[in-house]
């Protein structure tokens, strides 16, 4: 938990969940918000805190904290200066969060293109018979996830953890296709019930099955061999290939035409074996499956370096945003008054 700092630009009332900072006559309200902002503040307060469920900040230890009172000339031209160069960063930030978001959208559009029209734009195509389908190429056919491969459950009750255990996989360390390591529990392998064949093989997929998640997924690659399933639901595939199946579900085709209708349904998003089954999936020739999931390989990969690039630059800025108040706080950036 980080504390967290607001300037309320409105009147209004506050809960006492919150501690208010009201300035005095020797400090600027402008001033007295970036202090409070800059990093060294918000890490002394946070290690003050106390409480192991809901950690709370004293206003007693706070009340103490030193802080440095220039000139209320000076404490305004620190202020105007930090609110023209946060503003910059911030809308540059804004802007590269607006690319990222444009990439995500694009990288969904490519994986449904190929999924559901090859990547052969001279292609014959023929009527789907599936309304929001549409058109799709004539040597392909429809038929159910279940038909595609088996569906089983993960593991219902996650087994005891240990620092060196099997790497269980969690709804939480999925996403849009990717695993999270970093965020992996390790169990016990004495304490798994390996009756329920929670083992995880390369090439099988594990899909969400309840919560905000839902429906997220990812293929087990070889660096994940032999890793513990936890409550979520795993498809193993029989006819089609892994690769081409794992981009089907993270498509349009199967999140936004068929899933969310389906979970939207109840009030909780849940998915089980029984509909994942009976979702659609279009199943190209087998040599053709593996050339659109090596097509999109190599075709994502290039959307996922910019993206990184970018995430990349985003960090620098807030790195330098945060600097910059620090510096200007602090006295090291010499702004408005010298004297």
């Amino acid at each position: 938990y980080l504390a967290k700092v607001v300037r309320p630009l409105f009147d209004g009332t506050c809960s006492s969940e919150l501690l208010v900072l009201r300035p005095g006559e020797r400090v600027e309200t402008n001033f007295l918000f970036y202090t409070a902002i800059d990093k060294k503040f918000i890490d002394l307060v946070d290690s003050s805190t106390y409480g192991a469920k809901m950690p709370r900040a004293s206003w007693e230890f706070i009340g103490q904290i030193p802080v440095n009172t220039p000139s209320l000339e000076q404490q305004n031209a620190i202020g105007e200066f930090l609110d023209s160069k946060t503003t910059q960063i911030d809308n540059l930030i804004s802007k590269k969060q607006r690319q990222i978001k444009l990439l995500k959208e694009k990288r969904s559009a490519i994986i449904t293109e190929a999924v559901t029209k090859g990547v052969d734009p001279t292609v014959k195509m023929k009527d789907s018979g599936v309304k929001w389908l549409g058109e799709m190429p004539e040597h392909w056919e429809l038929i159910r996830v279940k038909r595609a491969g088996t569906i089983r459950y993960g593991l219902g009750q996650p087994p005891n953890e240990l620092d060196e255990g099997l790497p269980l996989i969690r709804a939480t360390d999925l996403h849009a296709g990717f695993i999270d390591t970093q965020t992996m529990l390790y169990v016990d392998p004495d304490d798994i019930p390996w009756s329920k064949n929670p083992l995880l093989h390369v090439g099988e997929i594990i899909i969400v099955r309840s919560g905000a998640y839902t429906g997220d997924s990812a293929i087990i690659p070889e660096t994940l061999e032999g890793s513990i399933a936890g409550y979520d639901m795993v498809v193993t595939p029989t006819t089609l290939n892994p690769l081409f199946l794992s981009y089907y579900f993270l498509s349009d085709f199967f999140l936004l035409w068929q899933l969310k209708p389906e979970t939207l349904r109840a009030a909780q998003p849940h998915l089980n074996a029984e509909e994942l089954g009976s979702f659609l999936v279009l199943r190209p020739p087998f040599d053709e499956q593996v050339k659109i999931g090596q097509w999109l390989e190599n075709k994502l990969s290039q959307i996922k370096n910019l993206t990184e690039q970018i995430s990349n630059s985003i960090e620098l800025l807030i790195e330098l945003r945060s600097s910059l108040i620090s510096e200007a706080v602090t006295g090291k950036l010499s702004i408005g008054e010298t004297s």
